[in-house]
């Protein structure tokens, strides 16, 4: 779950996110190749569809990627939650092309930083980070054509997490949540990511 408003509410920053029409808090809309000046460093927008229609990741400084929920650390964000199953083969090809023609062509030694972790995280000061060239090494459905690529994905696809449609509906403004229903809703394992 989102707690980008909570951050901005707290410490007075702008919300800037993927223009799209399903979140109804304000923000500042963002689109591919937007440049924005975030504390005096060089943010470069990136748009990756595939887990989302509007996924975008952002550059900073030519040396480090914020990967959002497009690529983890152990594997890819699903591409199923958005548009189910119907909608899956052509998120899975916008995925698997956001991968290889967006990222992929950046310099192997970006750092990569996640929006979230697949195992839990230890909180013990140790940052959840990667180089690209490792990730491209390690996420082992990375070394697939678009066509393999969208059926390994729908023979990994676990049922989807219960509790994704409320998520959903918090991050798109729809639905508030007290303290302790939002720690119950993202209690457990990265479930929005395929290794």
């Amino acid at each position: 779950m989102s707690r980008a408003r909570a951050l901005c509410e707290i410490t007075g920053a702008v919300l800037y996110m993927a223009a799209n029409g399903r979140v109804v808090h304000p923000y500042s809309p963002v689109s591919d190749g937007d440049r924005l000046s975030v504390g005096g460093l060089g943010v470069a927008v990136l748009s990756t569809p595939g887990h989302t229609h509007e996924s975008v990741c952002y550059l900073v400084e030519d040396l480090y990627l914020l990967s959002g929920d497009t690529l983890f650390i152990e594997g890819i964000g699903r591409p199923d939650l958005e548009r189910g199953q119907t909608g899956m083969d052509e998120s899975a090809a916008q995925l698997h092309d956001s991968l290889y023609e967006r990222l992929f062509r950046l310099p192997p030694s970006l750092r990569v930083f996640p929006g979230r972790t697949g195992p839990e995280i230890g909180f013990d000061g140790v940052v959840v980070e990667a180089s690209l060239g490792t990730l491209r090494d390690r996420v082992e459905l990375l070394g697939a054509d678009r066509v393999e690529f969208t059926a390994r994905i729908k023979e990994r696809l676990a049922a989807p997490p219960p509790n994704y449609r409320h998520i959903i509906m918090v991050n798109e403004g729809k639905l508030d949540l007290d303290l302790l229903s939002a720690i119950e809703l993202e209690a457990g394992s990265n479930r929005c990511a395929i290794a």
